[in-house]
């Protein structure tokens, strides 16, 4: 037993280990409401998901929207936890509606190991930056890929926000 721990390979095997476990992050991408009322949210993404699309497709492989609480700082509670959020899907898979409850963020992409920087830069991995159109009717606003970058913001920790 004691030269199984004193090996090197055993050594190396376990530093890397642990070495390797702090190398991954997520960017994530918020639409966040400060307002007293609920934000109804229409957004169109591309038919044909990549094997790597950075925005969610609710009701498919990628499952569901995620809510969080909003601190009283405008930052997202990350440690309450989140609520799944009700999409109603529209004519496709792609497009749906779903609502964003006051004072609270719903995340609706993210971005794995890579740092954002705008909607047409390369991403690793074969990521694609999969938004068509996002329609914000109380507020009269569409977001298409070429304005992304004029709405979503970066945050303090590398989140995207954008905040009605």
């Amino acid at each position: 037993m004691k030269r199984l721990f004193l090996s090197p390979f055993y050594s190396l095997l376990i530093i890397c280990f642990f070495s390797l476990q702090g190398c991954s992050w997520i960017c994530r991408f918020y639409i966040a409401n400060t307002s007293n009322e609920a934000i109804r949210v229409e957004m169109k993404l591309m038919d044909s998901p990549s094997s790597f699309p950075i925005f969610h497709y609710p009701k498919y492989y990628y499952g569901k929207l995620e809510k969080y609480d909003l601190k009283k700082n405008g930052a997202v509670n990350l440690e309450k936890g989140a609520i799944e959020v009700r999409a109603d899907t529209l004519d496709k898979f792609s497009h749906f509606r779903f609502e964003v409850p006051p004072h609270s963020a719903v995340e609706i992409g993210a971005l794995q190991n890579d740092h954002y920087e705008k909607y047409n830069q390369y991403f690793i991995n074969g990521r694609t930056f999969n938004i068509e159109r996002i329609l914000i009717s109380e507020k009269k606003i569409e977001i298409v890929p070429s304005t992304f970058d004029n709405y979503f913001r970066k945050g303090k920790f590398g989140e995207i926000y954008f905040v009605l």
